[in-house]
């Protein structure tokens, strides 16, 4: 038992080392605490998609076309229906 104190005695402490980094703890927050950052939060949401313009379609017709016919000589060649046709 003597030798056990003996022991201890001898033994070094340990000494904790000091890190340079520090991580930075926030405070713990309450449900009250959230609720209002959550109203806050909703409150600039709202406000930014009432600012924006909503997007307005245009009408369309399936049947009208933009662009005119091709103007080359061989695609238009022969009877309508014959194109692609290979001789």
């Amino acid at each position: 038992m003597q030798q056990d104190l003996e022991n201890k005695k001898m033994k070094p402490k340990q000494v904790e080392p000091d890190f340079s980094f520090q991580p930075m703890v926030n405070e713990p927050k309450t449900g009250e605490q959230f609720k209002r950052l959550q109203n806050k939060f909703q409150e600039k949401l709202n406000k930014t998609k009432s600012e924006k313009r909503v997007t307005e379609p245009k009408p369309f017709d399936f049947k009208e076309t933009k662009s005119r016919p091709l103007e080359r000589s061989y695609v238009n060649e022969g009877p309508p229906g014959a194109a692609g046709v290979i001789k």
